[in-house]
Formats: structure tokens, C-alpha cells, sequence
């Protein structure tokens, strides 16, 4: 398998490794374009993340559990069909629909903030789905959250703790991580009236492991629980 992906991208290091799980393949951040050289592979676990990728054909029918496809340029999850994915990392691509996953019921991780997603409708029966990362320091902009795949309309914060609630109700959400932007005390204070006590609030970017900032939001009861580093 080496010398097949050194042929294929001689200016490229991917490292192989046997994980517990399987065939582990790490494809560093780059230029890579085309999956083409893994099809055949046994690949249970996938990270070609901040490449220029934008087709997932090559994947089609191979049995990646983890996959990592950070920051590509990728439109359709189509070929994923069938594959026994867990893990999902897709966020920061130009995906359209999470239509293609309906049918994955053994996902129990998916990060797809920042593409052009409109619903989550197809998502709704995934029930080992239970942990949402908004990362809302993504989609803030002058005070407002703006979301792509949206209709365009900035958001306030009350407007997104009232769709976190919606979605609360709807879909099987026990955790909410960053699901506010950092600055936005307020925010957080109402999401943490609303949804705290039935659902897992979540400080990542709302405390990055500062005293002050732990100590203002424990005062103010912000998350329940932060995430330290």
C-alpha cells in the first residue's frame, strides 16, 4: 500500500498504521485531489482533512468507520452509502444535504457546521446521535449568527436558543457544545435557563481554559459543563 500511494502522490507523507479497528490512514493537509489511489484499501479510519478534495467516489464501498474530510471542497455525501460509518467529521466543506446518511445507524459523531445545509431532517432517526458541536465562533458576525444554507437572515441570540430548543424537542440532543458565540455571556445565560436542565451544555470556546473566563461562567452558571484543556 505505500509504495502504491508513494507512486500516486510522490510529494505527499501518509502515514499507515494498524489501529484497533483496522487500517488507520492519515493524509497530511495539502493538495490532494483525488482519493483514487485508496480504493482497494481495507481503510477503517480516514483523515485527509484542509486538502483540495471535492469527490468522495473513491470511497464508495470501502469500510471507513472514522472519516475525516475537514475542510475540503466537498458538495455530495452520496458515495458514503452503504459505508459502516461511527464518526464523521465534515464541517468547513460545501455539503448540500445530509440526505446520504439517513440510512447510517450506527453514527454516533457528526460535525457538519459550515457548509450549505439547510435541514437536519434526514438525520432525525439517527439515534446514536446525541452530541451537537455548533462551534458558533464560526458563524458570528457583528453581533449576529449567520448561517450558511439558511435564508440568509442574521440570527440574535434569543432566535438561536429557540431553534436549539426546537431541535431539542425534535431530535435525541443530550449535549450542546458552543452552541453560542464566546463573547455572548448573555446568550449563554438564557440558553442555560431554557435548556440546562435536561440538556448538556457544553464551554469549549466559551471558557478556552482561562481562569477569569472560568470563573465568570461558573459564577454565572454559563455551561454545565466546560471543557478544560
Amino acid at each position: 500500500h505505500r509504495e502504491k500511494l508513494k507512486q500516486a502522490w510522490p510529494d505527499v507523507t501518509v502515514t499507515l498504521t494498524m489501529a484497533p479497528d483496522g487500517l488507520s490512514c492519515v493524509i497530511p493537509p495539502g493538495n490532494v485531489t483525488d482519493l483514487s489511489p485508496l480504493q482497494g484499501m481495507e481503510i477503517s479510519r480516514l483523515n485527509c482533512q484542509h486538502n483540495t478534495i471535492e469527490d468522495l467516489s473513491p470511497l464508495r464501498g470501502m469500510p471507513p468507520r472514522k472519516l475525516d474530510i475537514i475542510g475540503n471542497r466537498i458538495v455530495d455525501l452520496s458515495p458514503l452509502e452503504g459505508c459502516p460509518l461511527e464518526e464523521l467529521q465534515c464541517h468547513s466543506n460545501r455539503i448540500e444535504s445530509l440526505e446520504p446518511l439517513r440510512a447510517h445507524r450506527a453514527l454516533r459523531v457528526l460535525r457538519c457546521h459550515v457548509n450549505a445545509i439547510t435541514t437536519l431532517e434526514p438525520i432525525r432517526e439517527l439515534t446514536a446521535l446525541i452530541y451537537l458541536d455548533c462551534a458558533a465562533n464560526e458563524f458570528y458576525r457583528d453581533g449576529k449568527y449567520v448561517m450558511e444554507g439558511e435564508d440568509g437572515a442574521p440570527r440574535t441570540a434569543e432566535q438561536m436558543v429557540t431553534m436549539y430548543e426546537d431541535l431539542c424537542a425534535n431530535y435525541p440532543i443530550r449535549s450542546i457544545e458552543d452552541g453560542l458565540q464566546e463573547d455572548d455571556f448573555d446568550g449563554w445565560a438564557l440558553l442555560r435557563e431554557k435548556l440546562g436542565d435536561r440538556v448538556q451544555l457544553v464551554g469549549d470556546d466559551l471558557f478556552v481554559t482561562q481562569t477569569e473566563r472560568l470563573r465568570r461562567g461558573t459564577d454565572k452558571r454559563l455551561a454545565n459543563p466546560g471543557l478544560v484543556k
